[in-house]
């Protein structure tokens, strides 16, 4: 279940808390804060994973954690807060798109 955990982990950082993962690779170290914010990350995912005792808690120090697209697609569209996500539509060829 261990490495179940991990895999989970990895892909909840890639798409939940993606300034983290660049925060440790800028600084390389883990300074208060960000062990904070890691801490935090590591909280809201046993939360979500299932793990007994923990909560969820936002990333305090984080510019945006709002998904990439790529991790959206990887969710299968889903929005962070559940929905779909829907595409404008696109105009026909010569007419302009409508707003």
């Amino acid at each position: 279940q261990v490495k179940e955990w991990e895999a989970a982990f990895v892909r909840f950082m890639r798409s939940d808390r993606p300034s983290v993962l660049e925060a440790i690779e800028v600084q390389k170290a883990l300074d208060d804060s960000l062990f904070e914010r890691l801490k935090a990350a590591t909280s809201t995912f046993n939360h979500q994973f299932g793990v007994e005792g923990y909560s969820e808690v936002a990333d305090q120090g984080a510019k945006s954690d709002l998904p990439t697209p790529a991790a959206l697609s990887e969710r299968g569209g889903a929005s962070p807060q559940g929905g779909e996500v829907k595409a404008k539509p696109k105009a026909a060829p010569g007419k302009k798109a409508a707003k």
